[in-house]
């Protein structure tokens, strides 16, 4: 799973600020583009039907567009605090060794 993405509009106060926000709820999972960037023009030649539009990619490549990504919001940020949990009991299962046995009773 790739990281999830936001094309933004930068020129937009309000929406840099929004951004900004959704990217701190998803502890920096989230990825924010501006949509006048070169990573967003790439994609908007592909795509030249949606050039300029609020969009979201997720993680899964699906594609949310316009007012649409407002709803999809609260499953990007439990997706991605869902994939921090995860990769944090990793790291701790990774530096917790079991305890060493010999196979013998002490008596």
């Amino acid at each position: 799973m790739t990281r999830p993405l936001l094309f933004y509009a930068d020129g937009c106060p309000k929406c840099r600020v929004l951004s900004r926000l959704i990217v701190g709820a998803t502890a920096g999972v989230l990825r924010r583009v501006p949509a006048g960037g070169p990573e967003a023009a790439a994609w908007y030649d592909r795509h030249p039907g949606h050039r300029g539009r609020l969009m979201l990619i997720r993680g899964d490549d699906s594609v949310v567009l316009g007012r649409w990504v407002y709803p999809a919001m609260p499953a990007v940020v439990v997706r991605a605090w869902s994939s921090l949990v995860r990769w944090a009991a990793a790291d701790v299962a990774a530096r917790v060794r079991p305890p060493y046995r010999t196979g013998r009773s002490a008596r």
